[in-house]
């Protein structure tokens, strides 16, 4: 266990913070109703989520530059590319089945939509171009960098098996958590999102591989 968990606690409050200002920001045009709205808002949402973003690295690279093993940030090499699917896989199967059982579950009215889906379905209405640049590219790589890259190395230096679950568990709930359940099946769903990505991670040792998968993930629900 780490001797600054709370320290580390402080930085993931407050990344948390900032994305939700970052948002407000990004929105706050269209919410005005200004001329030229669509303009503001994308220059706001690159300017605040840009700087956000550049923060966050410098967060996730501090939090990771004693873990064993460590990250892998280089750049890929051919050889490399068939390793990483392998690895993004498991990932890509479970968000798969998440999103196929969602889907039926919402056409068979058996659930509604989830709080947080209708609430970008309503801020989509005229401000689709922010909202796609904001829900499909800048959230995506946030979310990562705060419940993979920040979470998934909070507690612990070492990467073993018992380690890795905990840190597979405390971020799938943090990140459906964060996005505001309703119920417990939509707990449940995010939390298998979540999951998927947090295994993406804990395989692959590869921010990247996540941040792909996630913005896969946002632009097939946004479509």
């Amino acid at each position: 266990m780490r001797k600054n968990v709370l320290q580390r606690l402080v930085t993931v409050a407050a990344a948390l913070v900032f994305y939700v200002i970052a948002d407000i920001i990004t929105l706050l045009p269209s919410q005005l109703k200004w001329d030229g709205a669509t303009l503001f808002g994308i220059a706001f949402g690159i300017l605040t989520f840009g700087g956000l973003i550049i923060w966050l690295w410098g967060r996730y690279r501090k939090f990771t530059e004693d873990v064993t093993p460590p990250d892998d940030m280089g750049r890929w090499h051919w050889r490399d590319v068939w390793s990483k699917v392998k690895g993004m896989l498991p990932g890509l199967l479970i968000m798969v089945v998440i999103q196929v059982i969602s889907s039926l579950l919402i056409t068979n009215h058996i659930i509604h939509e989830s709080s947080n889906q209708t609430a970008i379905d309503a801020l989509l209405k005229g401000n689709e171009w922010t909202m796609a640049l904001e829900t499909i590219l800048l959230a995506p790589i946030v979310e990562e960098l705060i419940f993979r890259g920040l979470l998934m190395n909070l507690a612990f230096a070492e990467r073993n098996r018992a380690t890795q679950t905990f840190n597979i568990i405390l971020s799938a709930g943090a990140f459906s958590l964060a996005h505001g359940p309703s119920n417990i099946v939509d707990f449940l769903l995010y939390g298998g999102l979540g999951l998927g990505l947090a295994v993406t991670y804990a395989r692959t040792k590869d921010l990247r591989c996540g941040i792909g998968l996630h913005i896969l993930n946002n632009l097939i629900a946004f479509i």
